[in-house]
């Protein structure tokens, strides 16, 4: 029997070694079966809780589908999986294509197995998280420290937070710019500008300040510099598709507040003063919140000096490194209009080349035919069905001739007759022989005339489905500073095309440099 062995473990805090341990375990087990090991599958400081964040366990799953190995081991199930969902998808997939399952703890693993040990897996998970937040809520209590480092204060080896006196002066200087009326952005800009490090040793950024006033995050929000110290405001999450962490908001009234006066770093009226403001400009309202308009080419346009995606502000794209952190210095931004037209433009003329022409008069010739076959078989299909109907009506009608008299006879007799009819009257006509377009160059041209029609006109499923093949044949839009405007360069896969309609594997990149 051919094995594989799957191994992991859970976090960073673990011992590498585990794993080694594991597959020696799980190797002699299979000498002592008298297998042979095919393969082995390991996830390094992965959780058990989903199967979406481990890809050596989706490779196992993928492989069992294909047949390499005969059966799979694992040190115990809860290697396999600690999601009782996991664990019946991986028996049911295993069973399914006749792979058996061994765990060094239970042998040969039953659907008895999966179901027990799922559900403790999946309780011990659960109750290992209200271990976790009662711990953390003890740590608040005593006055220690729930998390992680906070900007503006240093860590004690008892968790205790104490003032860094530098930090101090840099949260001071935030509260006191901001409260003077100077803009988030123009605040990280100039942090940036002169080599301060931002709270995880990178840059800042507006969001860094603004946060989120809702979960007291960001810089601006935190109550801890006023001497507040609040815990449980969210909990976490998995996505139940991608085993993400989501971030949830918990309600105020299970909130943990304590007043820790020895750790303030801003003045309470220095406080008030950038809460009045915050609120006078409607900043209390999430970054999400705000509508976006999205537009024929967002997520597509880079700036080229820094290589930041471009966003859109007003009705420009602008780069998100000048905008954010002020560490470009690309300042033009691109009119969202003029892009989208120029960039239509430029595609439209890539389109319109003889290749491609030929191209597409193969393929819609070709289309053409096979609906024309396809009408014809329908049509023929009916008449088979009409004649078949014919022939059995003028059998029940003999019957009845002959002095048949069953109530059935006569009911059949009708429901045949009713059919013959609805397929007399909706019978699908033969179409007529297929005539090749003679001026195809016209109709092609015609076409790509409205694209732009198509493309920007109000929101409809055919606007939907026509943004998404056009969008697919851009790979990347830079813009970067010119004299006057700035120079946009469009890199495209008109390649595309040609795969997509089943013809040549020709791939090209077209660029474009020119202003807009």
């Amino acid at each position: 029997m051919r094995f594989a062995i799957y191994a992991r473990y859970s976090s960073d805090l673990q011992n590498p070694r585990s794993i080694e341990d594991q597959v020696r375990a799980c190797s002699a087990r299979i000498v002592r079966e008298g297998g042979s090991l095919v393969r082995v599958y390991s996830d390094a400081a992965a959780s058990g809780a989903h199967a979406a964040q481990r890809p050596e366990y989706r490779r196992l799953l993928a492989d069992l589908r294909l047949g390499l190995f005969d059966a799979a081991i694992a040190e115990d199930l809860d290697r396999f999986g600690r999601s009782l969902e996991d664990a019946a998808r991986l028996h049911t997939l295993a069973d399914h294509f006749g792979i058996a399952l061994w765990t060094l703890a239970d042998g040969r693993i039953t659907r008895l197995h999966t179901g027990l040990k799922g559900l403790m897996s999946e309780l011990f998970l659960k109750q290992l998280a209200d271990k976790t937040r009662r711990g953390l809520i003890g740590v608040v209590n005593r006055g220690g420290i729930p998390g992680g480092r906070c900007y503006g204060y240093s860590v004690s080896g008892k968790a205790q937070r104490a003032i860094d006196p530098y930090e101090k002066a840099i949260v001071t200087r935030i509260y006191t710019e901001y409260a003077a009326g100077m803009s988030p952005r123009r605040i990280a800009t100039r942090l940036n500008a002169e080599g301060i490090p931002g709270p995880r040793g990178g840059l800042w950024r507006v969001s860094t300040l603004i946060g989120n006033p809702e979960r007291l995050n960001g810089t601006l929000n935190n109550p801890i510099y006023r001497g507040k110290l609040t815990f449980n405001r969210q909990r976490f999450s998995k996505d139940p598709d991608t085993g993400r962490r989501i971030a949830r908001r918990n309600p105020p009234e299970i909130w943990i507040a304590e007043d820790h006066p020895e750790l303030r770093i801003v003045s309470e009226e220095l406080w008030n003063a950038v809460a009045a403001r915050r609120e006078a400009l409607g900043k209390h309202r999430k970054l999400h919140h705000y509508r976006r308009h999205k537009t024929l080419l967002s997520g597509l346009v880079r700036c080229e000096e820094c290589g930041a995606p471009m966003t859109k502000s007003g009705d420009y794209f602008r780069c998100t490194g000048h905008l954010n952190s002020g560490t470009c210095g690309n300042t033009q931004g691109v009119k969202v209009s003029r892009l989208e037209s120029g960039v239509i433009t430029a595609l439209q003329q890539v389109l319109d080349r003889p290749d491609l022409l030929e191209e597409f008069t193969r393929v819609f010739h070709a289309e053409c035919e096979r609906l024309r076959m396809e009408a014809e078989e329908s049509c023929a299909a009916a008449e088979r069905r009409r004649h078949d109907l014919d022939r059995r009506i003028a059998n029940l009608l003999m019957a009845l001739e002959q002095g048949t008299t069953a109530p059935s006879l006569s009911q059949r007799l009708a429901e045949l007759e009713f059919e013959r009819d609805g397929l007399i009257r909706t019978a699908p006509t033969k179409p007529p022989p297929f005539r090749p377009t003679p001026d195809m160059p016209r109709v092609y041209r015609q076409w790509l005339g409205k694209i732009e029609t198509v493309l920007t006109q109000r929101q409809t499923p055919e606007r939907a489905e026509a943004t998404e093949r056009f969008r697919s044949l851009i790979s990347g839009i830079y813009a970067r500073r010119g004299h006057q405007r700035p120079t946009v360069t469009l890199e495209g896969y008109v390649g595309a095309i040609l795969q997509a309609a089943g013809g040549s594997d020709m791939y090209s990149i077209v660029r474009c440099g020119k202003r807009i």
